[in-house]
């Protein structure tokens, strides 16, 4: 037994209606001249695509969601539903939600395409993946007061990089670095090492004021010349 529904009618059928609608026109068979009847119901459940709606009077009916309804319909909402003589019964919109969260939800894939520009403000956001998360753009910015990456592999590759902190911390267990041409401008360098161990082909210091080498054992074993050059030695 189908609901009672409020009736719209045809164009054509209005008052004072054009006369130029062709009525006698062949329809195209896909065209269905019948009014449409639009209902107000309450989901029950959901149950593999398929909804269970209190249309009222004691009528219960399966229905499927709308492409055009985006907004997931769940036990206890209010949807509008059309429920047309033969045919699907589908749901078009909810009306109000029972409780939780609103979830918009598309059975394929979902592209939002905007001309100009598209904004998203909330409270909070978050974007979640199961494969893959990707950004792209000719220019793309993160800013905000305070940020953190967590990773369990990293890769970054880029023609530049340019980096400007006040502070920076860093700990790890292993770094390798390679690099073709590496300079350093350092005001005051404190480091503190267990063991160092340097191979250069070849290896000069200049040292502008003091230089100072304290050691328990010091040994300079050279293959060749050791040269021992200034304008006052002073050994022991």
């Amino acid at each position: 037994m189908k609901p009672e529904c409020e009736s719209f009618p045809l164009e054509r059928d209005r008052p004072g209606a054009a006369k130029s609608v062709r009525a006698a026109a062949t329809p195209s068979p896909e065209y269905d001249a019948r009014p449409i009847g639009i209902l107000r119901g309450v989901i029950l459940s959901s149950e593999r695509g398929l909804l269970r709606i209190d249309a009222g009077n004691r009528t219960v009916l399966m229905a499927k969601r709308a492409a055009g309804c985006l907004l997931r319909p769940e036990p206890g909402d209010a949807v509008l539903f059309h429920a047309p003589e033969t045919g699907d019964v589908y749901v078009l919109s909810v009306l109000e939600k029972a409780a939780g969260p609103s979830v918009i939800e598309a059975g394929d894939d979902l592209r939002i395409e905007a001309h100009g520009r598209l904004d998203l403000a909330a409270g909070n956001i978050a974007a979640r993946a199961e494969k893959a998360l990707s950004l792209s753009g000719p220019e793309v910015r993160l800013a905000g007061r305070s940020g953190r990456f967590s990773f369990l592999s990293l890769d970054l590759l880029t023609g530049s990089l340019t980096a400007k902190a006040t502070r920076i911390a860093s700990t790890a267990s292993s770094i390798d670095c390679v690099t073709g041409d590496l300079t350093q401008k350092i005001r005051t360098a404190v480091r503190q090492v267990e063991t160092e161990i340097v191979r250069a082909g070849g290896l000069r210091q200049f040292v502008r004021e003091r230089f100072l080498v304290r050691a328990g054992r010091a040994a300079i074993m050279a293959d060749e010349d050791v040269a021992i050059d200034g304008d006052k030695i002073n050994i022991g």
